[in-house]
């Protein structure tokens, strides 16, 4: 498990927060009176300190120093919390707790305990109790806290169970004036369609129910009367509601007068319309009867508008899971906020009891209790519970339940409301653990950690900020000590942090008073270090640092950098120099190549073979060291070379490589097939001599068969990939590492041309390939040819891959 910066924070400030803030809020009880807590301590001392500490908040209490006294002084008067001490001397807290519950007189309470008992105040929790306090160090201070925490929610549970009542009125009224209505009341949204019906809407159109829903108003009109309802819509829009007689239509195709009347409410939030249709076929004896239901329709629409809001407002728009169970214990009603605790939807949790989504070992229990509320035995209880989601994930939920009864006081359905606690429940669990852990991982974490208060002037600008708290590591990379520098501000510790070129005092106040976090790496003067930081605010005006110490890996990249520098510096020496040799040795060497030549043609009538074959053999050598030189020139060139690359045609570029080695080609009797080359963009002289090499070593490097050489393209989304295939010697897979390197050989079938073949052509390849922003590779089998692939941008200049080690395929 990893801990984060934030739980280190909140560690750490979880005692300072609360000394810090305090409890000040007005505690009232659901009457607006000041709630009474019955302390029940059998130490005097500490009792007469409870009160007073209670009485300063804003609680009315009373005293009680054993659980006989506490019982007595409840049969006399009426507490709304108990504080309830569990070791008594004449009985402990959970047989107070009991016998209040045996008279019928439970009351909220919280269990206080001694330290180590916090197993029982578990076990307590569990039958009922809303929190419990350890007597140890903070207990004082966190009892306000605590009694003002359980009292907000038994104030919000007692509005709650009167939102509850009002619920269940509303609903019992409106539906009642719903489906008691004699002309069919229709909702319709603004596109027309139905959303809601009562039944005599179904029974006077000739449907089933559940075939009004959605279907489009206009279908229960005649069709020569459709310009009827535009109108409507149309006085909705400028007059918020319509009346007029026209032709309705029924499913069977019969027609019959109709009277509607509508107008604009809300219906489960949004606006809708509420269409009342009678028949009107019969109106001449029954208008003033109209006239009369009409008027008392309005006055039960705009009741049953608002009672509909309120009514959905509560319902729907509650935190906690709310359900209508009946007596069976199937779900009637329930809210979006159970669903998505349970993960069932509405017509899910009907079709399975409430006992059946309940953990299996907390069945028996919940059946026990359900089962004595809806016989009449009890009207409500609480008890904390697992159930089983959809998805089999188990959760805690403390569930309140409450009967509801009849006129006759029959039990008629209960209303449950469930609040998932389990993270409260895992919070408990695992309390101590994650306290011993935090502070271990914030003593021992590798990176620094300060925690700092930023202060600000009058404008509210930042100008300083004090040191709260540093871990060890912090000590160790900075070297200021914890106990020098807690509580004191920057500019005292650090004073060239105020001058420096980067503005670390702003760059931290934009984390406190903002909230955005950042990340940089800075030289601190003070320190004479290089530390990588990362900043965030856990509270307003307020940040923390992670940070490490990177100085050694700066100082290596320093180095790094100056020694790359040297580095291209000497290539571009090496590369100067092999260009100024390669020309300066030409004109020599092509001096002696010319008079060599002129002695082969004045003396050879006259010259013997063996002079001959000399001559022969030094005229070789200087063309094979001409071409050496040529090639380091060209190699060198395309370096430093500055050139503009264009659109060229590929397809021209190959036809008159092979036009102008026609001959060599037909000497080999070798067979060229080229495919549809594309359009690329590139320097036509370069690609020229990458073409030239390919087709040349495939000449030369020839089986025993003659040369096949096939030219072939690929289209790819970003670039071209051009395959020059031949079926000659091939290559050995020990050799593929080394033949685009400068000066790797390959053997000649062809001996006459070993001496020119000194390893330059495919590296000259190489080179250009990647200066277009290419990458060559080659695949090859000995025996079975090769097959050098290149990629080339395409003409409009698109980007190609970078290049990768280029004797291996692509990925």
């Amino acid at each position: 498990m990893v801990f984060g910066p934030q739980w280190i924070f909140l560690w750490w400030e979880r005692i300072a927060v609360r000394k810090e803030a305090g409890w000040r809020e007005s505690v009232m009880s659901g009457d607006d009176r000041a709630m009474t807590v019955l302390v029940v301590e059998d130490q005097e001392d500490l009792l007469r300190l409870m009160q007073r500490i209670l009485q300063q908040e804003g609680f009315e209490t009373a005293g009680a120093a054993s659980g006989r006294e506490t019982l007595e002084w409840l049969r006399r008067h009426t507490a709304d919390l108990l504080l309830l001490d569990f070791r008594l001397p004449d009985m402990t807290g959970r047989q107070v707790v009991q016998t209040l519950r045996d008279e019928g007189r439970p009351v909220p309470f919280i269990l206080v305990t001694g330290h180590g008992d916090e197993r029982l105040a578990v076990e307590m929790m569990k039958i009922g109790a809303r929190d419990y306090l350890t007597k140890d160090g903070p207990f004082l201070e966190l009892l306000p806290s605590v009694l003002g925490q359980v009292a907000t929610q038994l104030r919000h549970e007692s509005q709650l169970r009167q939102a509850e009542k009002a619920l269940r009125e509303s609903e019992a009224q409106y539906r009642g004036i719903f489906n008691a209505v004699r002309d069919a009341v229709l909702v319709v949204d603004f596109a027309g369609r139905i959303v809601d019906a009562n039944p005599q809407a179904a029974q006077m159109f000739g449907y089933e129910p559940e075939e009004f829903f959605q279907l489009p108003l206009r279908n229960l009109i005649v069709s020569d009367q459709q310009h009827f309802f535009e109108k409507c819509i149309q006085d909705i829009q400028s007059q918020g509601s319509f009346q007029a007689e026209t032709v309705g239509i029924q499913k069977d195709g019969t027609t019959h007068d109709i009277d509607l009347r509508g107008s604009v409410f809300i219906f489960k939030g949004k606006n809708h319309i509420v269409v009342l249709i009678r028949d009107i076929s019969e109106r001449k004896w029954a208008e003033e009867e109209l006239k009369l239901t009409n008027q008392q329709l309005r006055i039960s629409e705009k009741a049953l508008r608002e009672r509909e809001a309120r009514l959905q407002a509560i319902f729907r728009g509650a935190a906690v899971g709310i359900a209508l169970v009946d007596l069976g214990g199937h779900a009637l009603e329930s809210n979006p906020a159970l669903e998505e605790m349970l993960a069932y939807n509405r017509m899910e949790l009907r079709q399975q009891t409430m006992e059946q989504i309940a953990f299996p070992t907390d069945r028996k229990a919940f059946s026990r209790i359900f089962t004595d509320m809806v016989q009449g035995r009890c009207d409500h209880y609480q008890m904390e519970i697992r159930f089983v989601r959809k998805d089999g994930r188990t959760i805690w939920v403390r569930l309140t339940a409450s009967l509801v009864r009849g006129e006759s006081g029959i039990p008629n359905y209960v209303i449950h409301m469930i609040e998932d606690i389990t993270d409260r429940k895992q919070a408990e669990d695992s309390l101590q653990e994650n306290e011993a852990k935090y502070r271990s991982l914030f003593e021992n974490m590798m990176s620094g950690f300060a925690y700092h208060r930023m202060v600000t002037d009058e404008a509210g600008r930042p100008v300083d900020y004090v040191f709260l708290e540093v871990n060890e590591a912090f000590e160790r990379m900075t070297g200021l000590r914890r106990d020098r520098i807690l509580h004191k501000k920057v500019s005292e510790l650090l004073p060239q942090l105020r001058t420096s070129e980067f503005d670390w005092i702003d760059t931290y106040g934009q984390v406190a008073l903002t909230g955005r976090e950042a990340r940089f790496e800075q030289y601190c003067e003070d320190l004479g270090r290089w530390y990588a930081v990362s900043a965030y605010s856990p509270r307003p005006g307020h940040f923390a640092t992670l940070f490490e110490d990177v100085t050694d890996r700066r100082l290596m990249e320093e180095e790094l950098r100056m020694f790359t520098v040297d580095l291209e510096q000497s290539i571009r020496q090496l590369e100067q120099f092999a260009c100024l040799v390669s020309h300066d040795l030409e004109e020599p060497l092509g001096q002696i190549r010319r008079e060599c030549e002129k002695l082969q043609s004045k003396y050879q009538q006259t010259i013997d073979t063996r002079d001959a074959e000399t001559l022969d053999r030094v005229v070789s050598q200087v063309r094979q060291v001409q071409h050496v030189l040529r090639g380091l020139l060209d190699y060198s060139r395309i370096q430093s070379q500055t050139v503009s690359m264009e659109t060229l045609d590929l397809n021209e570029l190959v036809r008159r490589i092979v036009d102008e080695h026609q001959s060599d080609i037909d000497q080999c009797r070798a067979r060229l097939e080229i495919d549809a080359l594309p359009q690329v963009f590139g320097v036509p002289g370069q690609l020229r001599q990458v073409f030239e090499n390919l087709i040349d070593n495939a000449l030369r490097f020839r089986s025993d068969s003659a040369p096949e050489i096939r030219i072939e393209s690929r289209d790819t989304p970003i670039h071209w990939e051009i395959i020059v295939r031949d079926n000659g010697v091939g290559i050995a897979p020990d050799e593929l590492d080394t033949i685009f390197l400068r000066f790797g050989q390959l053997p000649v079938t062809d001996r006459s041309a070993a001496g020119f073949r000194l390893g330059l052509g495919l590296a000259l390849c190489k080179k250009i390939v990647e200066r277009h922003g290419g990458r060559i590779w080659v695949e090859s089998q000995p025996g079975r040819g090769s097959a050098f692939h290149l990629t080339l941008p395409k003409k409009d200049g698109a980007p190609v891959p970078s290049p990768a080690e280029n004797a291996a395929p692509p990925p």
